[in-house]
């Protein structure tokens, strides 16, 4: 919790970075400016 990625996943908030607020069993939820985002694994990198 509190490391910074990126989302890679095509879509609306592709090039996005936050900060992982919680790891779920497929996926990470991430704090970014526009609120909070629920992304699997492979859709995200670290900064």
């Amino acid at each position: 919790m509190g490391a910074r990625a990126r989302v890679v996943a095509p879509g609306r908030f592709e090039g996005q970075v936050g900060t992982v607020v919680r790891r779920g069993r497929t996926s990470y939820h991430l704090r970014v400016a526009g609120g909070l985002l629920r992304v699997v694994f492979a859709g995200v990198r670290p900064v």
